[in-house]
């Protein structure tokens, strides 16, 4: 028998993928559908009229009555028409094929349901133009970093009815970012957010798409005093969910933690609502804005233009002086040192680790450096989105070596390099610079972060996306907790920096296991953080 073709597989097979993750389509699978329906129609004599600011294929739209009025907003007109066949039953849908953002403020709605787009908002064209109809609307101006789907949770929620309810699937990464502070300040003034379900950053429910999912439930008709957050780690806890929701008012006993409204901080990571903090189980911690300061890496604006190789170099006829080593990649680094031989090595491999570092008077004496910048300029790299930007667009930014790296992104442990070489990096890596009245106890702190208990405590400052992926950014790891070295004792010091010399030998040689050695290291600092 032929299988039956879905209209989303449909739709799938008549776009590409660049053009589903251009528009942040990414599509809500049933049993999420139905949890968030169950919040609205919890009560029974439901029927008012239901937004769905994103619709798309009308995935979110499918577990309410076909009977019941449901407007519905998508960009896409492409995605609309399959709509048209998707929810055909719908006696009393209305689709406009409209930006929701732009759309007018004053129609109010009994519902809301949503999965608004997942796209990268930085570099968005319409970013500064949504931030400033936000602005002029609400009063408030929010960071250039804000993501586009709390745009839609605010819009839709002042759109809300007094008696509406609301349910969104959304990433979760907002809840602990800097740029998240307002979003979380506006939300709490409302007091109408009731529950968040935040779903392990291990669990996947968007098949393309590397990011946290998280279900938010709203309800006017209830004034909230306190929040609570689920956090699902198992797939299967979902049946669960699904029950809950339906009798969310009903005096059950919770499920996950209630914060009291007043005790929730907008300037904190929410996710200590949520997520155990082992960190209390330790003694000897300090800032690691107390010992030192990470800085991202340098930012070319071009890195094919920026970054060359030893061929490309020659043939260019560009002399040596004209750069410096730097690390481009993170995969360039496949242990935690980094001396010269290994920088030699990525030469003779060819790698692009030689970052152009010129100023204005260099040209004046070089015709083949004339040439190289002429060349560039026919590439239009001057017009690129940091380029443009500089005078001249050529110069790029400068740092000073930093004595450790970590990698910006990680799936399974974060990759500490002690940078022996002296090598600059670009935005792959971070830079961890050491304050000088600590720079003699750099080992120490290498020694530390390539611990299991280092990264442990580490990564309770890291950004969760999904299938794994974990990201840091600098000022994350400067509010990280670390060791207090000047609570080391002497006997200690000197019996971590015999592993660490044991290790990074073994490492740098290739003739031994330096599992072993990591174990006793861990087991040494465990011992300092819990004296």
């Amino acid at each position: 028998m032929e299988k039956t073709v879905s209209q989303e597989e449909s739709y799938i097979k008549s776009t590409t993928l660049s053009h589903r993750k251009q528009l942040g389509q990414y599509f809500t699978p049933d049993f999420i559908s139905n949890v968030l329906a169950e919040w609205i129609t919890t009560n029974k004599s439901f029927h008012g009229t239901i937004l769905d600011p994103a619709i798309g294929l009308g995935n979110l739209i499918k577990p309410f009555p076909i009977e019941t009025p449901i407007v519905g907003f998508d960009r896409d007109k492409n995605i609309l028409d399959h709509t048209r066949k998707t929810c055909s039953d719908f006696s009393n849908l209305q689709l406009h094929h409209q930006d929701f953002l732009e759309s007018t403020w004053e129609q109010s709605y009994d519902g809301v349901v949503c999965n608004p787009p997942y796209l990268r908002f930085r570099q968005n064209e319409k970013k500064q133009h949504y931030l400033e109809l936000f602005e002029q609307k609400l009063g408030i101006k929010f960071s250039g970093f804000t993501n586009i789907y709390t745009l839609f949770i605010i819009k839709a929620l002042n759109q809300l009815s007094s008696n509406g309810k609301a349910s969104f699937i959304v990433p979760s990464d907002f809840l602990n970012s800097d740029y998240g502070i307002k979003i979380k300040k506006y939300l709490l003034q409302h007091t109408n957010l009731h529950l968040i379900v935040v779903a392990d950053f291990h669990l996947n429910w968007f098949d393309q798409a590397a990011t946290t999912s998280s279900l938010f439930f709203f309800d006017n008709q209830v004034e909230a005093n306190r929040l609570e957050f689920i956090r699902l780690s198992d797939a299967k806890q979902f049946d669960q969910i699904s029950e809950y929701i339906r009798n969310f008012h009903h005096h059950q006993q919770p499920l996950g933690n209630v914060v009291p409204y007043e005790e929730l901080v907008p300037d904190k990571k929410w996710k200590e609502y949520y997520q155990t903090d082992t960190r209390k189980m330790y003694t000897h911690l300090k800032s690691f804005s107390h010992f030192g300061k990470v800085s991202r890496g340098i930012a070319t604006g071009a890195n094919n233009y920026f970054c060359v190789n030893e061929l490309e170099r020659k043939k260019h006829q560009l002399s040596k002086k004209y750069f410096v080593p730097c690390l481009t990649k993170s995969h360039q680094v496949t242990n935690n040192f980094f001396n010269s031989d290994d920088y030699k090595h990525l030469l003779e491999k060819n790698s692009p680790v030689q970052l152009l570092q010129i100023d204005e008077s260099d040209l004046m004496e070089d015709p083949f450096l004339q040439n190289y910048i002429e060349y560039g300029e026919i590439s239009e790299i001057q017009n690129r989105y940091l380029t443009k930007h500089r005078n001249p667009w050529y110069k790029s930014e400068t740092r000073e070596p930093a004595p450790i790296l970590v990698n910006v992104f990680s799936r399974n442990k974060l990759k500490f390099i002690r940078n022996e070489a002296k090598v600059r990096n670009l935005t792959a890596f971070h830079c961890i610079y050491i304050n000088s009245e600590y720079s003699k106890d750099t080992n120490l702190f290498m020694a530390y972060f390539m611990t299991e208990i280092g990264k442990e405590i580490l990564n309770y400052n890291s950004r969760e996306y999904g299938k794994g992926l974990k990201k840091f950014e600098p000022g994350d790891l400067n509010k990280s907790l670390v060791v207090d070295v000047g609570a080391i004792n002497a006997d200690d010091k000197k019996s971590i920096l015999d592993l660490y010399s044991n290790i990074r030998g073994k490492q740098r040689m290739n003739n031994g296991d330096a599992e072993a050695d990591l174990k006793k290291l861990n087991a040494l600092f465990l011992k300092i953080l819990s004296s």
